[in-house]
């Protein structure tokens, strides 16, 4: 989680994340996750911003990898 937030980071402060759903097929996931969060030096309301992102999941020997992308052969999720 630590090296996944350090990597998408860069200049914003992340106040929450919920999971809204989430679909399995196989070794493939695709979570819906609706984040809120504020820029660094630019306007936000105090509440921050929200919106939904998609993320993409992988199973491999019981152990549940995030991708950046959902790779050709599983595009069925």
């Amino acid at each position: 989680l630590t090296n996944y937030i350090q990597a998408s980071a860069g200049g914003t402060i992340w106040m929450k994340a919920t999971i809204k759903s989430v679909a399995i097929e196989g070794a493939s996931a695709t979570v819906h996750v609706e984040i809120t969060y504020a820029l660094l030096g630019i306007y936000c309301p105090k509440d921050g911003l929200t919106r939904t992102v998609r993320d993409y999941w992988h199973l491999e020997d019981g152990i549940w990898y995030h991708c950046s992308k959902l790779s050709k052969k599983n595009k069925k999720v």
